[in-house]
């Protein structure tokens, strides 16, 4: 069935290596994209956000033991009530808050309100990380796949180089002696704008169509 694929989009840069790789056809990379009309700055507060569905891959066990240890105050937003969910969330210290099914404004607040956001896990693209910085966050990342794409290393975030307590807890310390320019990196995440995806996904398509007629 990928022989008769006439064109391929890719999410992300890593994505279309992996279509060269699988089914020896190149890819047009178009980021997808967010309302950044939706998000906003305001003061920072003293707390680290994650948000995601508590899955194995997206690597909560790795917030909540990472933050265990360092005892620093961090906001953990999910819709997910699974059992690894109700284990870890056992398992966590006070400095942990663990928040479920809240409002999209809540989440928004939060966004705006985080000293910064992080993304543990290996992602082909994943926007959530878009709207922490569209909101003026930094985000400390896992320095693979789709987030080196996103992430300006020491200007909209920082990287971590394996998913291991020492390693997020070493670039914790490392963010904390380091400032950010929040105006500036909501700046940066206008790029992810939908307006933009829907531009590029248009002109893909006009072109494709012009060069086949």
């Amino acid at each position: 069935a990928s022989k008769r694929v006439d064109y391929f989009i890719a999410n992300s840069q890593n994505t279309a290596n992996r279509i060269v790789k699988y089914y020896k056809s190149k890819a047009e990379v178009i980021y997808p994209g967010i309302d950044t009309s939706k998000f906003y700055l305001s003061e920072k507060k003293d707390f680290y956000l994650y948000v995601g569905r508590v899955i194995p891959y997206k690597k909560f066990d790795l917030i909540v033991d990472t933050f265990n240890k360092n005892g620093k105050p961090i906001v953990i937003v999910t819709n997910t009530l699974n059992k690894l969910q109700k284990e870890l969330k056992a398992k966590s210290n006070s400095n942990i808050v663990w928040k479920e099914n809240i409002s999209s404004e809540n989440l928004h607040k939060l966004y705006s309100e985080a000293k910064a956001f992080l993304f543990p896990p290996e992602e082909d693209f994943w926007l959530v990380p878009i709207e922490a910085m569209a909101s003026g966050t930094p985000v400390i990342a896992y320095h693979k796949w789709g987030a080196t794409e996103t992430v300006v290393e020491n200007e909209t975030g920082i990287f971590f180089e394996s998913q291991s307590v020492r390693s997020l807890s070493n670039a914790i310390e490392k963010f904390e002696e380091m400032s950010f320019d929040s105006e500036k990196i909501r700046q940066y995440a206008l790029k992810f704008d939908k307006t933009i995806f829907q531009e590029n996904i248009y002109n893909f398509v006009k072109e494709k169509i012009k060069s086949n007629s």
